[in-house]
């Protein structure tokens, strides 16, 4: 994850501009710390414990991490490559995963580059998913 720990907007102290925390703008900080993205944040773990509340052992330890407070544990389960799960919930893991980043990259960017039309990352809508109202039940 170390390659993935510069922007190329950021300050040049490293500080994160969509916050006054004045942390440096890391993939962590981005993902599970930035007060800007809190309430996309929240929605995220409200749908994967809703999807991981599944009663079986494998959910049981998702859901021990969500409600954690280790946000490395966190970082790690947002980020993972794979899930050891059943396709099913697999797939609609990766859709609330996927949105999540593409949402977050999405207020990122236009915070930062307000004065600028974006290109939109065209991954979510290609794969009919809405950023916004993708639940556990999709």
């Amino acid at each position: 994850m170390d390659h993935f720990s510069t922007w190329s907007a950021r300050d040049n102290d490293g500080a994160c501009k969509c916050c006054t925390v004045g942390a440096l703008e890391d993939v962590k900080h981005f993902v599970v710390d930035c007060p800007k993205y809190a309430a996309v944040r929240k929605e995220l773990i409200g749908s994967l414990t809703k999807l991981f509340s599944t009663g079986d052992a494998k959910g049981t330890e998702f859901l021990s991490v969500l409600q954690g407070k280790n946000k490395n544990n966190l970082l790690k389960l947002i980020l993972a490559h794979e899930i050891d799960h059943s396709k099913v919930i697999c797939k609609k893991f990766d859709k609330l995963v996927h949105c999540f980043l593409y949402e977050i990259y999405e207020i990122r960017n236009s915070f930062i580059f307000s004065s600028k039309k974006l290109s939109p990352l065209n991954t979510c809508v290609k794969s009919g998913v809405n950023d916004r109202k993708v639940s556990a039940k999709n």
